[in-house]
């Protein structure tokens, strides 16, 4: 399993390099950049209790780190660490996800980011269900 990580990695270094002029990027510098996201729009449900009911959230934002070992987002002062996999269908787009259903799919070109929550609902702890879509660019 380490041995595929690895090899991601390097997939997504080389795929970098190729994208050199892009807003995100996976490759060595990233450890280096540092991105500024903006939510636009979050949206959900919202737990109260045990119901469940439709929400609009509060707009966020946060940084954003990509790492030999995936991504780092800093909201609020907490920080979650991800995994990530560059998509087999499109280079640009990058996959992440965290072990608390937190997920987060970013283009590299565009800055276009989609970013979620969802383990509570299904885990039965009542957290609400959140969707957020916005940008992230460099400082």
């Amino acid at each position: 399993m380490r041995l595929a990580w690895v090899a991601l990695v390097m997939v997504a270094g080389t795929i970098h390099a190729q994208a050199q002029d892009s807003k995100i990027n996976n490759g060595s510098d990233a450890q280096e950049s540092v991105l500024y996201c903006v939510e636009e729009s979050a949206n959900g449900f919202d737990a109260e209790g045990s119901t469940y009911s439709r929400s609009t959230f509060a707009s966020g934002k946060f940084t954003l780190q990509f790492t030999e070992a995936g991504a780092i987002v800093n909201q609020r002062g907490t920080k979650e660490y991800y995994g990530c996999n560059v998509s087999p269908f499109n280079g640009d787009v990058i996959t992440c996800s965290d072990r608390n259903g937190y997920y987060f799919t970013a283009n590299r070109n565009t800055g276009r980011f989609i970013k979620n929550q969802s383990f509570g609902f299904v885990n039965g702890q009542n957290d609400s269900v959140r969707t957020s879509i916005g940008n992230c660019s460099k400082f």
